[in-house]
């Protein structure tokens, strides 16, 4: 301990200290001392730092209150963040150890992937801001691609779903979509109900779009059709 070092460091100069009845005397005065300038360094942190720097020495609950004059709610408070902080760091070894055999980047991802924070990963890991960017702006052009490559699918999904254009339509399929887009006439004239059934009749929108909107060119398409 601390106070048995200077005991018996002073006592070399002033032997009577070492007597045991001076010597709870002199722990106190050595421990009391201690306490005193971790409180005096506490009090210069801003914020919480204090707290957690008493915390960290295993200062007493009730002397931390007390010291730095603050609620028990607030030393449970912060007691609440630095477990929570030591909870994650295992977390973030654990999650590191999975991926020992990566390159840092890839590291840097997977902590990214399972939502670790990048100021959790400063904190806790040995990796530096430049490893950190290089990640993240790989992780930025994947998400790109990812992107694109989906916006590519659903506009695939869109035309085949929407079907061929006019000009595309042969001829005896122009003529079976006509004859079964004037079935549905015959059902109803609402716009809503005439494109839904012609989406299940698979008809091309090209062709459904003229049908709600300029209906008397079906008989010029279907003219034309037949030739």
């Amino acid at each position: 301990l601390v106070a048995d070092r200077l005991i018996r460091d002073v006592g070399e100069t002033w032997p009577k200290l070492k007597k045991s009845e001076r010597r709870a005397e002199v722990i106190r005065i050595v421990e009391k001392t201690k306490l005193d300038l971790l409180v005096a360094k506490a009090k210069e942190h801003s914020g919480d730092a204090g707290i957690r720097l008493l915390i960290e020495e295993k200062v007493a609950p009730a002397v931390i209150i007390e010291r730095l004059e603050i609620t028990e709610d607030k030393l449970r408070q912060v007691n609440a963040e630095m477990e929570k902080e030591r909870a994650e760091k295992i977390r973030v070894i654990n999650m590191l150890e999975l991926v020992k055999d990566k390159s840092d980047e890839d590291k840097i991802k997977h902590l990214f992937d399972n939502n670790v924070s990048e100021e959790s990963i400063i904190k806790i890991t040995e990796f530096d801001r430049s490893a950190i960017d290089r990640a993240k702006q790989a992780m930025e052009a994947e998400m790109k691609e990812k992107q694109r490559l989906e916006e590519e699918a659903a506009a695939r999904k869109k035309a085949e779903a929407e079907g061929p254009a006019l000009e595309d339509i042969p001829p005896d399929q122009m003529l079976e979509y006509i004859a079964s887009i004037r079935e549905i006439f015959e059902f109803s004239d609402q716009e809503k109900e005439i494109r839904t059934m012609c989406q299940q009749s698979s008809i091309p929108k090209a062709l459904v779009d003229i049908a709600v909107s300029e209906p008397e060119k079906l008989d010029e398409l279907e003219k034309a059709a037949q030739g």
